[in-house]
């Protein structure tokens, strides 16, 4: 029996997820809530999303309050898996050839 695949995340459906007052928050936060789902944060996804609610135009508060932000992502939701970055990027999405790792659309 395979595993189901880790769907490495994209800054904009953790934005989307985070920010209640996102277009598509409904949509992520049904997405995010599908039984069995796995997925996984690397930190260049967890960069950008840092950097986005930081910046005073998009987000303006502090980066205690996004990293404490992400981290209750990370520990709310099951399925939550961390994405090391230990090559390239194409070791790391292992070439979206494996099943293990597939991108989401975002």
């Amino acid at each position: 029996m395979s595993k189901p695949p880790v769907y490495l995340m994209d800054v904009n459906p953790v934005l989307a997820r985070l920010d209640e007052a996102h277009e598509h928050h409904s949509m992520a936060k049904e997405w995010f809530a599908m039984p069995g789902l796995r997925w996984a944060l690397c930190p260049f996804t967890e960069a950008g999303v840092l950097r986005y609610f930081t910046r005073p135009k998009t987000g303006g508060i502090s980066m205690g309050e996004a990293t404490a932000m992400l981290e209750r992502l990370k520990q709310g939701l099951p399925g939550y898996r961390y994405q090391p970055i230990a090559a390239d990027w194409q070791t790391l999405t292992r070439c979206a050839t494996s099943p293990a790792v597939q991108g989401g659309e975002g």
